[in-house]
């Protein structure tokens, strides 16, 4: 790229002009228009092919092998469709166990259409996975080629290869932090809502070339449909009029008129999320697995937490090791302002914000990848509310997408300010997807099912309760279905020892004393001993559950 050109990438009117005249006319094949989809493809069964191979792993079993709903195939749509998510695994009290609720019926949908159509195939839910994330990766590429489209004149491969939109989708289809969405078939809700809050993102600006009112129509059953799958896509409503801003000069009510339909689709959402799910966004759970701040001694620990996880993201998607499927408590201890991390973090984030406000002002590039990170960001980032957990690799999905456009960016405008060639910041970007293509190959193995899963990420959790209480359930459940009796006893120690580290970490959840309970009992026929890990929750003063209470009163 020439060094006069500026140091970010920023479509001038006469581009912006050129975009919306390629996008009125038939544009003719030339010979390399379609590489880049084919490389996004290529790409994605390299990396993400091995993800097939896995069986059901975590949040699958919540989703679809033990939802009642979803195996009830065609016959369970109407209870996806009027019931909270957790419904249909834990019963009528699931839509109470999270803060908020969860109503996202749409890819539950599709997880019973799959269940009615062939039965439990984790292999086809994979393969759906991996070809909608690629279909997402060419998306992301198309919208980008509308604000920065490829000289008309030219038939060279380069500048279909070495542009912002192919650098962008190819570094966001490869991008590690996304393997617990790709291989994780529950995971589909995010995609399918990216992929849904992108196309209403297109169709507005399809409106916005064109003002013929068949977009606005096809963007309310995109955006409705996005709302459905996941209630992220809620941020969108502020990223339209966002990409509005800093791509394009249309006027105030051309930009309010193509907001009519989200807001209608989001209207229309709201009325029947209150309707299914019985929880409001501020009712907050007693249980610490639900609610990270239930042990806070004062409030500004909350907030000083919370800013040291964003840290972490920001280290995550800069440096994408170690990864891990739970942060659950007590993964991240509780911080307070003065510890290094929060300030650091402080800093980063007041610097990040002042980026772009003052690229916002100049409607650049970069302005626009910050302020879609901080937005889409914000529904996630526990201050609005409590999202039940303190961070979540899946929860910077969508975000990310702004991270990736800066680093596109960057590349694409190395010769300038920063005096790099081309050629030197080209090879960078093949050694960076390598690099992300190597660990994600690798990650997408760990979720191969719930043992290699649980095995891997309790040595990086090591201070998770959940995940030690997970895997202790896990090989109880593997003891049970083993028939030798040397493998049995193996399996129960392994369990014990996982379900004692996590008593040491969090020693009022009563679920892992039942689990210790079981343990005891299956390893010695110990029924005393039992008795004691059952009566255990009785003295945690509002912590029992019912099912402890019936189980040691039927021991008993």
């Amino acid at each position: 790229m020439s060094k006069k050109k500026s140091s970010f990438l920023k479509p001038n009117q006469e581009s912006i002009d050129n975009a919306v005249e390629i996008n009125q006319e038939t544009q003719p094949l030339f010979k390399f228009q379609k590489l880049p989809y084919a490389i996004l493809f290529i790409a994605a069964i390299l990396v993400y092919g091995n993800t097939t191979l896995n069986d059901y792993a975590l949040d699958d079993q919540l989703a679809i092998y033990d939802n009642t709903f979803v195996l009830k195939g065609v016959d369970g749509l109407k209870d996806i469709f009027t019931k909270d998510a957790f419904v249909g695994f834990f019963g009528e009290r699931g839509s109470k166990l999270i803060t908020g609720g969860r109503y996202r019926p749409l890819s539950f949908a599709t997880f019973a259409l799959e269940y009615e159509l062939y039965g439990l195939k984790p292999h086809i839910s994979h393969d759906i996975n991996l070809f909608l994330y690629f279909g997402l990766a060419a998306l992301i590429y198309y919208f980008l080629s509308l604000i920065y489209p490829t000289n008309s004149k030219t038939n060279d491969w380069k500048t279909y290869l070495w542009s912002l939109p192919f650098l962008a989708s190819m570094l966001y289809l490869l991008h590690p932090i996304h393997t617990e969405v790709v291989a994780n078939i529950k995971g589909r809700d995010e995609i399918m809502c990216m992929i849904l809050s992108f196309l209403t993102l297109l169709f507005s600006w399809k409106f916005w070339d064109s003002n013929s009112y068949k977009w606005l129509a096809y963007s309310f059953v995109a955006y409705f449909a996005a709302l459905m799958s996941k209630e992220n896509s809620i941020t969108f409503l502020a990223i339209i009029p966002l990409t509005a801003y800093v791509f394009r000069k249309e006027n105030f009510s051309k930009i309010l008129t193509s907001m009519i339909p989200v807001l209608f689709a989001t209207a229309i959402f709201l009325l029947l999320r209150k309707t299914y799910t019985a929880t409001g966004v501020n009712q907050e759970s007693p249980e610490v697995l639900n609610n990270p701040w239930v042990y806070i001694t004062d409030s500004s620990q909350k907030y000083a937490t919370i800013l040291h996880s964003y840290l972490m993201y920001f280290k995550l998607l800069i440096f994408p090791h170690p990864l891990t499927h739970d942060y659950y408590y007590n993964q991240i201890p509780y911080k307070n302002f003065s510890d290094p991390t929060v300030i650091l973090s402080i800093l980063i984030h007041l610097g990040l914000f002042f980026v772009m406000v003052i690229n916002l002002l100049k409607r650049n590039i970069i302005g626009f990848a910050l302020a879609f990170y901080f937005i889409t960001f914000s529904i996630v980032s526990n201050i609005p509310f409590t999202v039940g957990i303190i961070m979540n690799e899946r929860f910077v999905f969508i975000s990310s997408l702004g991270f990736v456009l800066l680093l596109a960016n960057r590349f694409l405008n190395a010769d300038g300010k920063w005096k790099v060639s081309t050629q030197s910041m080209q090879y960078a970007f093949i050694a960076l997807i390598c690099l992300y293509s190597l660990k994600s190959f690798t990650r997408n193995r760990v979720w191969k099912d719930n043992t290699t899963l649980f095995e891997n990420d309790i040595h990086i959790s090591t201070n998770s309760a959940k995940v030690a209480t997970a895997l202790g359930a896990h090989y109880l459940e593997i003891a049970d279905s083993t028939s030798n009796t040397a493998d049995k006893q193996e399996f129960l120690k392994k369990a014990q020892d996982v379900l004692n580290h996590s008593i040491e970490i969090y020693p009022q959840n009563s679920g892992t004393y039942l689990l210790l309970g079981n343990a005891e009992f299956k390893m010695k026929s110990d029924f005393k001993k039992s008795i004691e890990f059952f009566a255990r929750p009785l003295n945690i003063a509002l912590k029992i559950t019912s099912m402890v209470s019936s189980i040691w009163l039927r021991h008993l």
